[in-house]
């Protein structure tokens, strides 16, 4: 039989991580969000998917299709690390903060007097101004050790479905499940900035974005976001 390289070894044992990690969220997705729906009732939890389908659809368009090529570029150009994280982040950070000007503008027109969808959105779109820490998870996927990341986003998701199976006892308002959504992605960007300093011992500070690596990174982008545009307008 033939003996399988360290190398593809450590790929398995990349893939197991990621695919554990996909199982475990499938599963606990599906019984939160049945309770969810039936806890909520069919009004609040529309107003609910709503604001939250209105958020999303933007994400994969603002995110210039960044994990694409952001995995090849960590692991042919190792030595532009901090170059190639620090323009992302930039690029992901100002994605964020454009998003969140689009939707509440958006949902303004779409839904005037309407105060709770509109404050909704507010806060979905706030949370994702934290998954700009994601290119740490990406930084992670090149180098084959998926594992911490995955623990960090992890103990972030079980946090964050204990306080929502909290508010069912407590009988908490739809905005507190709203809330916990955010406080999710917040937290996993905690955790993942935690990991990268205390496992690699090293600094956010030491990340730069540079003009050069920008245009390189919208040069890149365009095709990938004219996709995802397409389908969304479709």
């Amino acid at each position: 039989m033939r003996k399988i390289s360290p190398y593809k070894k450590k790929v398995l044992y990349n893939i197991s991580w990621l695919t554990l990690d996909q199982m475990l969220r499938m599963g606990i997705n599906a019984l939160v969000g049945v309770y969810l729906a039936r806890f909520l009732g069919v009004e609040l939890f529309g107003k609910y998917n709503y604001a939250l389908a209105l958020v999303s659809i933007f994400v994969p368009v603002l995110n210039f299709g960044f994990d694409a090529y952001l995995t090849r570029d960590l692991i042919n150009n190792p030595e532009k690390k901090d170059e190639i994280l620090g323009s992302s982040f930039v690029m992901r950070l100002a994605s964020s903060v454009f998003l969140l000007i689009v939707t509440c503008t958006l949902i303004l027109y779409l839904r005037p007097g309407q105060p709770l969808i509109q404050l909704m959105v507010l806060v979905f779109s706030i949370g994702y101004i934290f998954q700009s820490f994601d290119v740490i998870d990406i930084l992670s996927r090149a180098q084959l050790q998926s594992k911490y990341t995955i623990m960090a986003k992890s103990s972030a998701f079980l946090i964050s479905n204990g306080l929502k199976i909290y508010g069912f006892y407590v009988h908490a308002p739809v905005m507190y499940f709203v809330i916990i959504y955010s406080l999710e992605i917040a937290l996993s960007g905690l955790f993942l900035v935690l990991i990268y300093r205390f496992r690699t011992a090293l600094l956010l500070s030491q990340w730069r974005a540079t003009r050069t690596q920008v245009k390189y990174v919208l040069r890149e982008g365009w095709p990938l976001l004219l996709s995802s545009a397409s389908s969304l307008l479709y």
